[in-house]
């Protein structure tokens, strides 16, 4: 009886050990690893979008909204970043004619379109305006 009952508190401890040992956020869902600022948790992965302008002009790239930078990645695992063309009448002699660049992979995504273009910041992009 001695014996079994080793037994069982061994088993018992092995599964408690287990059980706890498990990440419980990993559960069902993507885990982002996070710092802890103040009250407010943060994610620590972060992505880079990088927008350009073709031909390179000053002024086309001031048309371009919003400008490169990085960006934090949420709880599912991206962002979601809105680019477009902004009409500032300067009297540029160009017009917009497409995106192209990292967007291939984008669902729904109007590559001739210079208003609101929603791009899922999943990964670094590189994405070009493209002027004519």
């Amino acid at each position: 009886m001695n014996k079994k009952l080793v037994y069982f508190f061994a088993v018992l401890a092995t599964i408690l050990f287990v059980i706890s040992a498990c990440n419980q956020d990993a559960v069902g869902r993507r885990v982002v690893n996070r710092n802890i600022v103040g009250d407010e948790e943060t994610p620590n992965s972060w992505v880079t979008l990088n927008i350009t302008a073709n031909p390179q002009n000053p002024e086309l790239t001031r048309e371009i909204f919003p400008n490169s930078g990085a960006y934090p990645i949420n709880d599912s695992g991206y962002t979601t970043i809105n680019i477009q063309i902004l009409s500032r009448g300067r009297g540029i002699n160009y017009t917009f004619a497409n995106w192209s660049g990292d967007i291939r992979d984008i669902r729904g995504f109007n590559i001739s379109s210079s208003n609101r273009n929603y791009v899922p910041m999943n990964r670094n992009r590189n994405i070009v305006a493209n002027f004519r």
